[in-house]
């Protein structure tokens, strides 16, 4: 309760309602959508989809939207200071609603319904969450407090779901329909295992900024030990790509921020210790028979040459869709790669085109982007990742409080981890890691910070 508290309207020294505190309702839904969307609501989406087509994420969104519409109406100065990652972005957005109309009348009234919730899950959603954390004067300890709640929150629900599929029973919480889906990984309330193990990366990339200031030894403890598990969690999902780009990712906050060196070195070195365990099979003696399926053939999955043979058939394909159409692609669609990519098979080095069949995207952010939109997306979005990093970066202003530059660092390592991932998957389609990401992008580039910092 103390942390819900804190998010509501308080006193300043002279005895005004201070601005910083305003919104509090806001703020909480907004938390409580963020939460959701990695936790409860993709359990519940599915069934309330069948008679409506409002599901919880989106109910919970329409919900934040209209008060967020709310607090412009009642403070227009909200939006005041919009500058150039604001323009970036709708810039991006822009690009991206052109491209998908310019392809509508070709699709179906179920690519259009599955068009409808890509553009509202993976595009207006994270940019409705910059919003209100980079414009709603959130203050340095409600920052601190909505990252307790997704670190703690989220991660102690990804850990105790994950950790049942590990050990104890594959199926639990997973659709029939994705039962063929990462059999042999942990995948959370998701589909597949991607989405869960880079939330789960992008909550551990918040555990540096935490322990950043001082606390008592009892929380350092709590952190300590949720890591760990956390940790554990994220190496059972399995996915190579992502250990690879979080492993990156801690460096960089070792090697850039001095006050939280001590621990990203020590997840660092806990990353590399849950790695081994999973590897020699140790965590497979914890495990009842039927959960014993999930943990057997670890270092298989990590000598697995299949992915690298779709990588080269996928690439080549959707290469030569790009040299087709190089300059505005064939328009966003949730299914616009998987419906088009017959024509355009090939592949190279002998490895055969049905490695291509399986794959409803081509497994690489660039690619895909240009598959979709072609160079006017691809530039339209550089044009986004360059102006948001320029901002994120602590070498444009620097920050006298120390809490914010641990933020500002934090925050460039996930963006390093999104970007590390993109390179093997497309993060685009991603709703839940892109929400929290952009959440903590606009917190970490707060406008009233920077105005006061000036």
């Amino acid at each position: 309760m103390s942390g819900i508290r804190a998010l509501e309207p308080s006193l300043d020294s002279r005895g005004v309602t201070a601005s910083a505190p305003r919104g509090a309702l806001l703020r909480i839904a907004t938390v409580a959508w963020i939460a959701g969307m990695a936790t409860l609501f993709p359990l519940g989406n599915d069934a309330l989809e069948v008679v409506s087509i409002l599901t919880f994420d989106r109910i919970a969104f329409l919900a934040v939207l209209a008060l967020s519409a709310v607090e412009v109406i009642r403070r227009p100065r909200v939006l005041r200071h919009a500058g150039r990652v604001e323009a970036a972005f709708g810039a991006y957005l822009g690009v991206v609603l052109l491209s998908w109309l310019s392809s509508l009348s070709e699709k179906s009234a179920l690519d259009a319904k599955r068009d409808g919730d890509l553009l509202l899950m993976c595009f207006a959603m994270p940019a409705l969450a910059f919003a209100i954390a980079r414009h709603g004067e959130w203050t340095h300890r409600q920052v601190r407090i909505c990252a307790w709640v997704l670190f703690a929150g989220v991660g102690a629900y990804f850990v105790a779901v994950g950790f049942v599929q590990a050990f104890v029973d594959w199926s639990f919480l997973v659709p029939e329909a994705a039962w063929d889906v990462h059999r042999n990984r942990a995948r959370g309330p998701f589909p597949n295992a991607l989405p869960y193990s880079i939330v789960l990366a992008l909550l551990l990339l918040l555990a540096p900024f935490l322990a950043a200031d001082g606390l008592p030894r009892r929380q350092r403890w709590w952190i300590g030990a949720l890591g760990a598990a956390l940790l554990e969690a994220f190496v059972l999902s399995r996915i190579r790509i992502v250990w690879a780009a979080l492993a990156t990712a801690l460096s960089f906050v070792a090697f850039t921020g001095p006050p939280m060196r001590r621990t990203s070195l020590l997840m660092l070195s806990g990353l590399a210790l849950a790695m081994f365990v999973a590897y020699s099979g140790l965590d497979g003696r914890l495990a009842l028979p039927r959960g014993a399926l999930r943990v057997e053939g670890f270092s298989e999955r990590v000598l697995d040459a299949e992915p690298v043979y779709n990588r080269i058939a996928v690439y080549s394909t959707a290469l030569n869709m790009i040299r087709h159409r190089p300059l505005f692609g064939f328009g966003v669609g949730s299914r616009t790669f998987r419906n088009l990519k017959a024509e355009y098979y090939t592949s190279c080095c002998g490895v055969s085109v049905q490695w291509a069949e399986s794959s409803d995207v081509p497994h690489n952010e660039i690619l895909n982007l240009l598959v979709l939109m072609g160079v006017v997306g691809l530039l339209a979005y550089l044009g986004l990742v360059w102006t948001l990093w320029r901002s994120l970066s602590l070498a444009q202003e620097p920050l006298p409080d120390p809490g914010e530059a641990a933020l500002m660092t934090c925050v460039r390592a996930q963006f390093i981890l999104l970007v590390g991932t993109a390179v093997l998957h497309d993060t685009m389609y991603l709703a839940q890691a892109q929400v929290i990401f952009f959440f903590f992008a606009g917190l970490a580039t707060r406008v009233h910070v920077r105005a006061e910092t000036a």
